[in-house]
């Protein structure tokens, strides 16, 4: 699954369960390589943020 915080900074605390791979989300923000999102389908935190980029590549 994808790891997800509960704010922008990489350090703000991580939620659980992960967001499932093949969630369907909802962006609401999007900042540099940081994306808020809200679930629509699939299993994982309600709302939550994710990085768009894994140790360097998209």
């Amino acid at each position: 699954g994808i790891l997800v915080r509960d704010g922008q900074s990489t350090s703000s605390a991580q939620l659980e369960p992960r967001l499932s791979n093949g969630s369907i989300i909802l962006e609401l923000d999007h900042v540099g390589e940081r994306l808020r999102y809200r679930l629509l389908e699939g299993a994982g935190p309600e709302t939550g943020w994710v990085s768009l980029t894994l140790k360097g590549n998209l």
